[in-house]
């Protein structure tokens, strides 16, 4: 350790050292630090010490004077032992830190938790990462609000919504100026845009707000309840109606006594908006002669003559002024007057010509519409008095016309019915000139029924002959009714024999491993892929396993799981093998790369102990038709062949 001293050591010892430099008694000079003959230094504690170690060297143990064994809490300041107080204590947080390398004051360089110091830069400055009161590291979320950095709260968190904002400059209450989570707006105080709860003022939002020249808010866009929808105050006279107050308004206030001249009836509110007042008015028109009025015949019109009908009559004119003595016309008088279409001197309208009349013109009883009048006759479909029936026409039919089963037809004085037959394209017989063939029915069928390779059959109208193909089962497409089509009815290849069910699958099978410990170093289990290998795989503990085995390694603490994963890894590491295995706890499923009867095979094993279960490939279906099969795919086929022009044959020569 490094001998330091301070200026009062060396004030203390400079006496000293000058004997010690010239000598004294005429003893050899000592060495520096050597004890004197007697007293602090001797190396004897003496009354008055508490150490003694023989030298008067500081920071060993025991200070040059001898009254200070240079430890914390003996009340004396040892510098040289890197003590800056000693209160005689070794308590944190009475001024003196208990390993007395602290005066506990902010700015001593010293963090002094024990006196709630939070850090100590050795200054007493704001804003340098340290308060100057030492008690803040001025971060936003230390729960010290730090004013002189821009803090209003610190919650000792940086999260929005809980009263203190993520950066710390806003309580988050309405109305500080600062738009806060949650807040549409924040002024500072109620403004014509913002409400004062910070949501965005608009008229109806049940907020009264008189910066936006609101007089009322009731919160919806009724007129009628006191509160118009422009939030201003619903008062009589405005034309709205109070419901609450009102019981009505017509925009004045005003007691009416009848409504303006012209206007025949009205509505209106007495002056303080409590009466509805129904009221009447006089009008040119009115059939009443009132002030200002000569005449009034019930209309507002200049009438030119008397209503037709009317052969003289007295009017009055359009506006009330002048009476009229008019002449008119009517219905009926022979001539065709303006309004009527025709008049053919009576007010009758007729329906009909008389019998035997195919066509006559007339006029109907109002002479408002001409009349274009038919017959009744034998020969014209509709059958009238006197006769029996009417079939159109003056003919006595033999048969129905061809393409009608049966008819009913009319002889030619349509005096008796008559009930006939005829022939007809889908009735199954060839009966007209127009029929090359007839199979029954009128449609054009497409094809023949399935499982029928071909057929003739008519076409809808029995005009042609039609030679058809149908499906069947085998023909390498998938028809109507089938699941799958192989191209052949065969129980090999992909599809079943009656086309009913897709049978093309890979074999699968499992083993249930064993801990390690319950295996055999060299006991072998055998797997074929049904193509090209038959691999016996070797559990191997110590690496010696036979060379025409593929290994599998152990080892010795394995768990069953482990095993079960360390067979799947070598079952599908071995290089060509067509088999994949699946570790799931201890069980490794295993299945074939290639769907087909191929990968059906036992799984032979040595293992002793019977919990070491193998189960076979089996299920695997379909990749089976031999040479010379039809087939419409490579899968249909044994392996070793393919599917060439529809046909499983041996793979051409490369």
């Amino acid at each position: 350790m490094p001998i330091v001293r301070s200026l009062s050591t060396w004030a203390l010892l400079a006496p000293l050292l000058v004997l010690l430099a010239l000598g004294c008694g005429g003893e050899e000079e000592q060495e520096r630090g050597e004890p004197p003959a007697a007293g602090c230094g001797d190396g004897i504690v003496q009354a008055g010490e508490v150490c003694d170690d023989g030298n008067v060297v500081e920071g060993d143990g025991c200070s040059p004077d001898c009254k200070s064994d240079e430890s914390c809490g003996n009340g004396i300041v040892d510098v040289a032992a890197g003590e800056r107080c000693d209160d005689g204590g070794i308590e944190d947080g009475d001024g003196c830190s208990a390993d007395c390398s602290s005066n506990e004051l902010c700015g001593n360089g010293f963090v002094d938790t024990a006196v709630g110091e939070a850090c100590d830069d050795g200054n007493e400055v704001d804003g340098d990462g340290c308060s100057a009161d030492c008690l803040s590291t001025e971060r936003c979320g230390n729960g010290y609000v730090d004013a002189g950095l821009g803090e209003v709260c610190d919650d000792g968190n940086n999260v929005n919504g809980d009263g203190c904002a993520a950066d710390c400059r806003s309580d988050e209450s309405c109305g500080n100026g600062i738009v806060d989570a949650g807040e549409a707006c924040d002024a500072g105080e109620a403004s014509a845009s913002c409400d004062a709860d910070c949501t965005a003022a608009f008229c109806g939002d049940g907020q009264v707000n008189a910066a936006a020249g609101e007089e009322c808010d009731d919160g919806n866009d009724d007129d009628a309840d006191g509160c118009r929808r422009d939030c201003t105050v619903n008062v009589c006279g405005d034309g709205v109606r109070n419901l609450l107050a009102e019981a009505c308004d017509d925009g004045n206030t005003v007691t009416e006594e009848a409504c303006p001249y012209g206007v025949a009836s009205c509505t209106a509110c007495d002056a303080t908006c409590s009466t509805e007042l129904q009221l009447t008015g006089a009008f040119c028109g009115d059939g009443a002669v009132s002030d200002g009025e000569i005449c009034d015949d019930g209309n507002a019109a200049t009438e030119t003559s008397c209503p037709y009908g009317t052969a003289s009559c007295m009017a009055c004119d359009a506006i009330c002024q002048v009476p009229l003595q008019l002449t008119g016309a009517f219905c009926g008088d022979g001539r065709v007057s303006d309004g009527e279409a025709c008049d053919d001197g009576n007010t009758v309208s007729e329906t009909s010509c008389p019998y035997g009349t195919a066509s006559c013109t007339t006029c109907d009883a109002t002479c408002a519409s001409e009349l274009q009048l038919t017959g009744a006759f034998c020969g014209d479909g509709t059958m009238s008095d006197g006769e029996a029936c009417d079939d159109g026409n003056t003919v006595s039919e033999a048969a129905c016309p061809y393409g009608t089963a049966s008819c009913t037809s009319c002889d030619a004085a349509c005096a008796a019915t008559l009930q006939l037959s005829g022939a007809y394209c889908g009735d199954g017989m060839q009966n007209h000139p127009a029929e090359v063939c007839d199979d029954g029915n009128n449609v054009d069928e497409t094809s023949c029924p399935y499982g029928t390779a071909s057929c003739s059959t008519c076409n809808a109208a029995c005009s042609a002959t039609l030679f058809l193909t149908g499906a069947v089962c085998g023909d390498g497409s998938v028809d109507a009714g089938e699941a799958c089509d192989d191209g052949n009815t065969l129980a090999c290849g992909s599809c079943s024999a009656a086309c009913s069910a897709v049978q093309l699958a890979a074999a699968t099978g499992s083993i249930t491993a064993l801990a390690a410990a319950d295996l055999a170093d060299g006991a072998t289990f055998t797997i074929g892929d049904g193509l090209s290998q038959l691999i016996t795989f070797e559990f191997d503990k110590n690496g010696m396993a036979m060379a025409r085995n593929a290994p599998v390694p152990l080892a010795t603490g394995a768990t069953a799981d482990q095993v079960a994963a360390a067979i799947a890894n070598s079952i599908n590491g071995a290089p060509g093998f067509g088999v994949t295995a699946t570790a799931s706890g201890s069980l490794v499923t295993l299945s074939n790369d290639a769907a087909g009867v191929h990968g059906n095979r036992a799984i032979t094993e040595t293992v002793s102990d019977s919990r070491f279960v193998v189960t076979g490939m089996t299920g695997g279906a379909g990749s089976d038709c031999t040479a010379g099969t039809a087939c419409v795919a490579d899968a249909d086929c044994d392996p070793s062949l393919v599917c060439a022009s529809g046909i499983c044959d041996v793979p051409p020569l490369p």
